[in-house]
């Protein structure tokens, strides 16, 4: 979500382009900012409520068809930036073909990520992991997916090449080789375009499958920090804009947003990570792992209500008191304090580098799909990068991401090890078995 600490980012009228000169359009009144930041505050509680009553009821589930929703209404704003139909229509499946990269990557990113993390959703996959491991010639389910994707990457890579075009041909002109060049640079840079909102929507996201797995508040919590960050600067950036600080924040990006408002929002941001963050952890679905989750609602009875409790879960240590720690904070509490920085200070340049996509293609909003909103891509810009933050704080701070490892690559992983190491892993599953290891 972008960080606006003023009004909306300004656009610039065709005149202003056409002189050389580059300057703001008419300033919004405040009658017409009052009546946005109404619609945008209605709209954001209407959709938070909606989603959270959907994580609710389909959990887990309910998140990923959520992150997988956003992710191809932010490619569709993005691509869509560049298509001319003017030109495009010359360029046999110009359209398919965006789309087709766009898939191939989901499916790369996913479905490797739910074989490593798996949650039940695809029943097939353990029927598939048990025929493939009793066939004598495949080696595991990763290897089956790898091949697959690739399999669909090479017929991505051949349709693409095919589809270049020099252009209809014109019987009273001559097609030079100056125009050729010129029509396959074209293409190649829509090509490079689409490559490049498929690696900045796609590929940071994967990390969401794993925080899921491990907690939704891995994923939720965080984003609410971005929530938070938005807001409060918005708000900070209206109330107190240019009356400390009288330098601009970003000149050339974002004209209207004001130090105060940065300021301001990362204050709002760090007390709601430090004191909310407890909150959230007094939520069994929040708070647990799937698989935890699920061994409760399986076992019936009162199902998430056993989960209730602290120390009723494998990571509840983390919201347990640290004298050792500043204030007495519980760990949790310092790693949200630390994300809440990020979300302060790193995420909101998710936000910039939009509005500079935005002043590159001459355009106020992504999209009007949203009311009050800028599109998608405006509400979900810093989440991408907060999402990879979010991975990196639990593998670096909590634990190592648990993944589903086929046996026959541990084995032959083990077979790699010196003998040293070897013994240590014997002694490690000894101690599994007899029911010393957790």
């Amino acid at each position: 979500m972008t960080s606006t600490t003023g009004s909306a980012a300004s656009t610039f009228s065709d005149d202003d382009q056409n002189n050389g000169k580059i300057k703001p359009v008419e300033t919004p009144t405040c009658q017409q900012k009052l009546k946005k930041m109404v619609v945008r505050t209605v709209v954001s509680f209407i959709m938070m409520g909606a989603s959270l009553y959907f994580i609710n009821v389909y959990q887990h589930f309910a998140w990923l068809l959520i992150v997988v929703a956003l992710q191809c209404f932010v490619f569709r704003e993005l691509v869509t930036l560049r298509y001319k139909e003017s030109r495009e229509k010359d360029i046999p499946l110009f359209r398919t073909l965006q789309w087709m990269w766009f898939i191939g990557a989901m499916f790369w990113s996913y479905s490797s990520a739910w074989l490593k993390a798996p949650m039940n959703f695809f029943p097939f996959l353990n029927s598939l992991k048990q025929n493939i491991r009793n066939s004598k010639y495949l080696t595991d389910e990763w290897a089956v997916f790898d091949l697959f994707y690739f399999v669909m990457y090479s017929i991505i890579i051949v349709v693409t090449v095919m589809s270049f075009r020099i252009g209809p041909k014109n019987k009273d002109k001559t097609i030079t080789k100056e125009m050729i060049n010129l029509r396959f640079s074209y293409q190649l840079k829509q090509l490079s375009w689409t490559i490049l909102t498929v690696g900045f929507v796609v590929l940071q996201l994967k990390c969401m499958v794993y925080t899921a797995h491990a907690g939704l508040i891995w994923c939720i919590f965080p984003g609410s920090m971005i929530m938070m960050n938005d807001t409060a600067a918005y708000f900070c950036g209206m109330s107190f804009g240019k009356k400390f600080i009288k330098y601009n924040f970003f000149p050339y990006l974002s004209p209207k947003k004001t130090w105060e408002g940065f300021i301001g929002g990362g204050i709002c941001t760090l007390l709601y990570s430090f004191y909310a963050v407890n909150y959230w952890g007094s939520i069994p679905l929040a708070r647990c792992s799937f698989i935890e989750i699920n061994k409760a609602q399986q076992e019936g009875g009162v199902g998430l209500a056993s989960l209730a409790p602290l120390g009723q879960c494998k990571n509840d240590y983390l919201f347990e008191p640290d004298d050792q720690l500043i204030f007495g904070a519980s760990r949790m509490q310092c790693i949200a304090l630390g994300l809440g920085l990020f979300a302060s200070t790193v995420a909101p340049f998710g936000g910039f580098a939009a509005s500079a996509t935005k002043r590159a293609f001459n355009i106020k909003d992504f999209d009007s799909l949203i009311p009050g909103h800028g599109g998608f891509t405006d509400r979900m810009d810093c989440q991408f990068i907060m999402g990879m933050a979010t991975w990196i704080a639990y593998t670096s701070f909590v634990q190592m991401g648990e993944f589903d490892v086929p046996v026959g690559r541990l084995i032959h992983a083990a077979n790699n090890l010196n003998v040293e190491d070897q013994q240590v892993l014997l002694e490690a599953v000894q101690q599994m078995i007899s029911g010393g290891a957790k």
